[in-house]
C-alpha cells in the first residue's frame, strides 16, 4: 500500500474535507502528510474534554510550543497539572490539491492536457487531466472519486458530461464499491496502479498502457482483448481482430468482456444493462455473433474466452 492510497482512504474517512481534523484521523501518517504538505498545520485546540466525577467538563490547556507540549488542570478532587504532547491537540487543514498535483505527475499528464477545471463536484470528484493511450493520438481522462454515493446524480452527470471523452479512468479506494460506470469509464483502486520501493513511489505504467487498450490484467498475452474506445475485439479462437461500431454492439461486448469470467450471463440481464435488441440476432446480425459469443442455454451466453 502506497503512502498515496492512505491519503486517500483518509479523505473518505474525514466527513468533509473543508472542515479541520486531528491526528487520530490521519491513520498514523500524520509526519508523512505534513512532510508532503498534503495537510496543513492551523492551530491548536483552546480547550479539551476531561473526566470529572459526575461525568465530563472541558478544561482551558495551555501551549508551549518550545517544548511541543500542552499542559491543563485536572479537575475535581486535588487539583493537578497534567502535561501532554503538543500533537494530541493539533488542528490540522486538508490541502487535497497538493496530492493531487503529485497523482497527475505520477500519471504522467502532459502539460497541455492538465485539466483547466479540476473540481467537479466540491469534495468528491476531481478530473486531473487526459491521459495518452499508448501507440495513438487518443486521449482519455483521469478522474479521482471519493463518496460517490453522496452525491450520485451529480456524479453520474458528470462523468457523462460531452466536455470530456469517454473511456477514462476513476481512481477509488474500493473499486466494488462502483461497478457500474457511464460513458465506459473503468473504476480502479489507486493502489492497482501506484508501487512503493523503498518508499519511491512509482506508476505501473504497463498496467495502466494495458487497460487503456483494453487487455485484461490477468492475461499472461495478448490473445484475448477487447478495447472499449476502439471497439477492437480479439479472441484466440478468431483469426483476425473484429472492430465494431454501433454503440448497442460495443455496449453488448463491453459487458460480456468485463463478465467474461462468469458461467454464462441472461440476455434478459444484458438488455436491461444495455438497452440493446431482443436476442443476439438482432444486435449482431443473423448468426455472425457465434464467431465470438457462444449459447451455453435457452436465453443464456458467454464470451468464446476458453
Amino acid at each position: 500500500m502506497t503512502l498515496h492510497s492512505d491519503y486517500l482512504r483518509t479523505l473518505e474517512r474525514v466527513s468533509q474535507l473543508d472542515k479541520p481534523v486531528m491526528s487520530n484521523q490521519l491513520m498514523g501518517q500524520t509526519k508523512q502528510f505534513l512532510s508532503r504538505r498534503w495537510i496543513l498545520e492551523d492551530g491548536y485546540l483552546s480547550t479539551i474534554p476531561v473526566q470529572v466525577l459526575d461525568g465530563e467538563d472541558e478544561a482551558d490547556v495551555e501551549v508551549d510550543e518550545k517544548t511541543k507540549t500542552y499542559s491543563y488542570c485536572r479537575l475535581g478532587g486535588l487539583t493537578t497539572i497534567v502535561t501532554r504532547p503538543l500533537a494530541e491537540i493539533t488542528i490540522f487543514t486538508i490541502n487535497v490539491d497538493a496530492w493531487l498535483d503529485e497523482i497527475s505527475t505520477l500519471f504522467c499528464i502532459e502539460p497541455s492536457k492538465v485539466a483547466w477545471r479540476r473540481e467537479l463536484i466540491q469534495g468528491h470528484l476531481w478530473h486531473l487531466g487526459d491521459l495518452r493511450v499508448s501507440g495513438s493520438s487518443r486521449f482519455v481522462p483521469l478522474y479521482v472519486s471519493r463518496r460517490s454515493k453522496m452525491c450520485p446524480m451529480e456524479w453520474d452527470q458528470n462523468l457523462r458530461d460531452l466536455e470530456r471523452s469517454s473511456h477514462g479512468i476513476v481512481l477509488v479506494t474500493d473499486s466494488k464499491t462502483s461497478t457500474n460506470l457511464p460513458n465506459h469509464h473503468q473504476v480502479r483502486e489507486l493502489d492497482a496502479l501506484l508501487t512503493d520501493v523503498t518508499n519511491v513511489v512509482t506508476l505501473k505504467s504497463d498496467v495502466l498502457d494495458r487497460m487503456l487498450r483494453g487487455v485484461p490484467a490477468d492475461a499472461t498475452d495478448d490473445r484475448d482483448r477487447y478495447n472499449e474506445l476502439t471497439g477492437v475485439l480479439k479472441l484466440r479462437c478468431m483469426a483476425t481482430e473484429k472492430t465494431f461500431t454501433g454503440e448497442y454492439q460495443k455496449s453488448v461486448i463491453a459487458l460480456f468482456w468485463r463478465e467474461r469470467h462468469q458461467l454464462s450471463l441472461k440476455w434478459s440481464e444484458v438488455r436491461s444493462s444495455t438497452d440493446c435488441g431482443k436476442d443476439p440476432d438482432s444486435v449482431f446480425g443473423k448468426g455472425e455473433w457465434q464467431a465470438w459469443i457462444e449459447r451455453v442455454a435457452f436465453g443464456k451466453y458467454r464470451l468464446r474466452v476458453s
